[in-house]
């Protein structure tokens, strides 16, 4: 390694810390102030340095642009992998994933189809954004304006008699892929390869690549890949789900889920309150505590705390059924007993009333209205 080179990671190592002055940097490397400069100057020009102040320095965007860029394809191709091998075992055809770097495609990942004609296409090849699937999908993911400045920018070289050799049409054809979801590559790249593409996401739904499918036209025509789009837009949402998009279905499944709701039903008995039978948000469901009230007559059962005892959970399972739960997912119970001495009693019937695995279980002592002998609530946690 270059001397110069050794140094100039050696001061964006020791700024790694946070900003240091000119002097601190000189001291820590062991080198004369002078050359320190002339190496943070040099950092500095190409934005991997940057001023913090007069005297100080800390890390530059383009050291942050690079890591991230770097973490992104690697994170991207690691999660992505699952989905796109799947997708190439079924079909049999190519499978690429492409991101966007500096005005090009550039494939970061390729599983191999099982037919003799083979892609002209590797990893870390780069491939036009003007007449490729997976370049078209990456470019229509950006703001029309942002489209708009790539588009001005493009050369537009006709590959085939097929390419888009414009801008006005390119933009009319991102349109069309921003609205269908998905790109084809009519045998606009390579005159004997047709492809197409949908967009990978990650956390808050933005692209962050491109999987596509390519197949020869002797092997398949147009009619037979377009079939395939169904096939590859759910790889697209499985590899999405991989690198951590939720869709706006699940999103408000999700909503649904963990909004709290209350639980009602004709055969536990009626609260005489403000409260619900049982409440349900997300997993949890927690019931209320029953007596030994039968909720057909409103009448007590019984005069032993057995018998109550036998009511208050049938009361309980009732509410548990109707919040999609069972005795089986409880978790946890509290019983209140209005008499110490009644402890054994209760512990026998309810011994019969519950199966392994026990729910945890807390017994309290309490003051209930005249003739109620027991009360149990119960905490389910559902699948």
């Amino acid at each position: 390694m270059s001397q110069s080179l050794d140094r100039g990671l050696s001061v964006l190592d020791a700024l790694s810390g946070g900003a240091g002055t000119l002097d601190e940097l000189a001291g820590e490397l062991d080198v004369h102030k002078s050359t320190v400069l002339r190496l943070l100057r040099t950092l500095e020009a190409h934005h991997f340095v940057r001023r913090a102040g007069a005297r100080h320095y800390r890390l530059g965007s383009a050291l942050f642009d690079l890591a991230n860029r770097a973490l992104e394809e690697r994170d991207v191709r690691r999660a992505s992998a699952p989905a796109l091998a799947r997708l190439n075992a079924r079909t049999g055809h190519t499978v690429h994933l492409a991101t966007y770097e500096d005005g090009e495609a550039v494939y970061v990942d390729k599983f191999d189809g099982r037919h003799v004609v083979r892609m002209y296409s590797r990893i870390g090849k780069r491939a036009p954004l003007h007449c490729t699937a997976v370049g078209k999908v990456l470019v229509a993911a950006l703001e029309p304006a942002r489209r708009a400045e790539v588009a001005a920018g493009l050369d537009f070289v006709a590959m085939t008699p097929n390419t888009i050799t414009g801008a006005d049409s390119y933009l009319v054809e991102l349109d069309r892929v921003a609205r269908q979801g998905h790109a084809v590559d009519n045998a606009e790249h390579e005159d004997f390869v047709h492809c197409i593409a949908a967009p990978v996401r990650g956390p808050g739904g933005a692209v962050v690549a491109a999987v596509s499918l390519s197949v020869p036209r002797m092997l398949l025509d147009l009619d037979g890949l377009l079939a395939l789009v169904p096939e590859l837009m759910a790889t697209a949402r499985a590899a999405s789900a991989d690198n951590g998009w939720i869709s706006q279905e699940k999103l408000r499944q999700r909503e649904q889920v963990m909004t709290k709701v209350a639980i009602t039903t004709d055969d536990a008995p009626k609260p005489p309150a403000a409260f619900a039978q049982g409440s349900r948000k997300g997993n949890f469901l927690q019931v209320a505590g029953q007596v030994g009230f039968d909720p057909k007559t409103g009448k007590v059962v019984g005069t032993t705390v057995a018998e109550q005892a036998r009511q208050a959970v049938k009361n309980i399972e009732a509410v548990l059924a109707a919040g999609g739960a069972s005795l089986a997912d409880v978790i946890m119970i509290r019983v209140y007993l209005t008499d110490p001495a009644q402890f054994a009693e209760f512990n026998e019937v309810y011994n019969t009333l519950v199966s392994e695995p026990y729910p945890a279980r807390t017994t309290v002592y309490v003051g209930l209205p005249a003739g109620l002998l027991v009360e149990i609530d119960a905490l389910a946690v559902l699948d």
